[in-house]
């Protein structure tokens, strides 16, 4: 799973996988026309939710790079709140997909739960490195939805 990996490499998969998760699934939540039809399908909307997260886990990859295990106190802060602006700007290019009529609930749930994660997650920058983080939920219903890369 995500969080057991070695120590080097579980800093930056959890770093990453945190970007993607709540990236893409805050973007979930913004979806559908005044007139009810959707402007993707399932197929569209999954392949360009998941090159979002994608391109998100380079970054995420790169600001943890230099990571030789789970940073504490101030380190984890400030790497926590770098990573957190990151996933922001995912979150901000998923909103503006416009998910398809059967996804829309799924999605709106996957924001909410994104959205909570990452305030819980700023609150608390070490509970990232822990056995289960405030985005753990969240990987698991984008990885429900289709969102693999965000969920990986």
């Amino acid at each position: 799973m995500l969080f057991s990996i070695s120590r080097r490499g579980r800093a930056g998969a959890a770093l990453c996988a945190a970007a993607l998760t709540v990236a893409l699934g805050v973007a979930a939540g913004c979806g559908g026309d005044d007139d009810g039809d959707s402007g993707l399908t399932r197929e569209e909307y999954l392949a360009q939710g998941n090159a979002i997260c994608a391109a998100g886990n380079e970054r995420i990859e790169a600001i943890a790079s230099g990571l030789t295990g789970p940073p504490s106190g101030e380190e984890a802060a400030e790497l926590v709140n770098s990573i957190a602006d990151d996933i922001s700007g995912q979150v901000d290019e998923i909103a503006a997909l416009d998910p398809p009529e059967e996804l829309q609930a799924d999605a709106d749930a996957l924001v909410a739960a994104a959205r909570t994660g990452l305030e819980e997650l700023r609150a608390d920058p070490e509970s990232l490195f822990g056995e289960e983080s405030p985005l753990t939920p969240v990987n698991q219903m984008a990885e429900e939805m289709g969102l693999t890369t965000c969920a990986a």
